[in-house]
């Protein structure tokens, strides 16, 4: 099991490459994300909430009118993206930390989960694409990199529980190591690209560099939990099998989309 996810991580990495260099073919992607994502969460939604089966196709028109909708993110203007962003970061801690049972039962609340976690994320990665092919293999590789090593440091030595109450797999040793290392790694990546010297003082100031790389791996973390807790709420171990090793699609791209969302966060303050 540890050497698939590992080498499935690895696979996935490398067939992304073409699909963010072509142009348009990261946006078809995209869409066929959300798609396969938003038909994993509702999947999960519907194994304790049977008879609101019949919402289904009224809840895929939405988010897909949503998700085309977050096409034209870059012409929203500055402000409303930033307040969107934020709220997202509220609903999600707060998701992370609620122990109300009843809510798994609520159209509303998976509703605004589902849009702002899923469909805001994803709306997210189109806007950095656009502004530069290196942010999203900067994110990949911040994902990816956190993802690999706080699992396999987690496994050979993790003892102490992170976050036991959402996943009892996790590890603060294996958390930390991801953390520490993906920092390193993408702090690297960024410096040598200068794939954020559009940000003010980044090019004179290799500590707010530092900061950008470690508060991503907290959001990539973070995202990471968000599903784990969805999963946990509805009461099963993955999202689907569409990963060997991993699970389904969100489970595999769970992290991006809090990441996305920040490194947007910080595009539009300090840009």
């Amino acid at each position: 099991m540890k050497k698939q996810r590992v080498l499935t991580a690895i696979l996935l990495t490398i067939t992304l490459l073409p699909i963010i260099l072509i142009n348009y073919f990261f946006e078809i992607a995209m869409f066929f994300f959300v798609m396969k994502a938003l038909h994993e969460m509702r999947t999960v939604f519907l194994i304790k909430n049977k008879k609101n089966k019949k919402t289904n196709f009224i809840y895929y028109l939405l988010f897909l009118a949503i998700f085309l909708l977050g096409n034209f993110f870059i012409r929203i203007p500055r402000n409303l993206i930033i307040l969107l962003i934020l709220v997202s970061f509220t609903i999600c801690f707060f998701h992370l930390f609620t122990n109300n049972r009843d809510l798994r039962n609520s159209e509303l609340y998976f509703f605004i989960i589902t849009g702002f976690y899923l469909v805001l994320g994803a709306s997210s990665l189109i806007y950095l694409k656009n502004k530069g092919i290196l942010l999203i293999i900067f994110s990949l590789l911040l994902t990816s990199t956190n993802d690999i090593f706080a699992y396999l440091i987690g496994k050979k030595i993790g003892k102490k529980p992170f976050f036991s109450f959402i996943s009892p797999n996790k590890t603060l040793e294996g958390a930390f190591a991801g953390l520490l290392i993906s920092t390193v790694l993408s702090y690297i990546f960024a410096s040598t690209t200068g794939v954020f010297n559009t940000i003010y003082f980044v090019d004179s100031s290799p500590i707010l560099l530092i900061l950008i790389c470690l508060f991503g791996n907290l959001f990539s973390q973070m995202g990471d939990l968000i599903a784990s807790k969805t999963k946990r709420m509805y009461e099963v171990k993955d999202f689907g099998k569409f990963f060997p090793g991993h699970g389904g699609t969100l489970d595999r791209f769970d992290a991006i989309l809090m990441l996305s969302q920040f490194i947007v966060l910080v595009f539009l303050i300090f840009s």
